[in-house]
């Protein structure tokens, strides 16, 4: 029997909607800037929508990395993208609309 767990997550970022979208929907691009936690990332490029997958191998500070993958869900540019990750952990995550900060 596995364990469930949710994870919330809350981003600030300084970037117009549109940009942000992108670069966060960009997950072969993860290791370039986020090379510390995602080793590598393989599989369907191009904008976040329904079936994309890919095979990514990432890290934390324990001494072992995960290998798991991850499939769009659903996609509603450019405000938010949900999918779900399958691997030795499982995990959905729903990437929201940003706000701009007055």
């Amino acid at each position: 029997m596995y364990n469930e767990y949710r994870f919330v997550d809350r981003w600030f970022v300084h970037a117009p909607l549109e940009e942000a979208y992108e670069v966060v929907g960009d997950t072969l691009g993860y290791p370039a800037w986020w090379g510390d936690v995602f080793v590598s990332v393989e599989g369907d490029g191009g904008p976040p929508r329904p079936g994309r997958h890919v095979q990514i191998v990432s890290r934390g500070l324990l001494p072992y990395l995960l290998r798991w993958e991850a499939e769009v869900a659903d996609a509603e540019a450019p405000h938010r993208f949900s999918f779900t990750m399958t691997g030795r952990t499982r995990r959905s995550l729903t990437i929201p609309q940003l706000r701009r900060q007055r």
